[in-house]
């Protein structure tokens, strides 16, 4: 593999960990324990549409968060320079 096509490879990779940390950034989930409910505090008096909204907004940051993580790990992949040694 050429050195330019190594190098848009390389761009590729840092794109990829770019987008992934703003999404880590916005779609974060706390780090602290959690209710049953999804959220980061007590909640008190909710009705059963609110807690169902919270839990699905939860499960949606969590995923939007794990597939993050996933884009980073694939932009360092790509940045280094193990794939130009596999390919050759």
């Amino acid at each position: 593999m050429n050195e330019a096509a190594m190098s848009n490879i390389q761009d590729f990779g840092l794109l990829l960990d770019i987008i992934g940390v703003l999404l880590v950034a916005k779609y974060h989930v706390p780090a602290e324990a959690l209710f049953p409910d999804g959220t980061d505090v007590l909640a008190v008096n909710l009705d059963e549409a609110k807690t169902e909204y919270r839990k699905k907004r939860f499960k949606l940051f969590r995923t939007i968060t794990i597939v993050a993580y996933g884009i980073i790990i694939v932009g360092f992949v790509l940045q280094t320079n193990i794939l130009k040694q596999l390919l050759q």
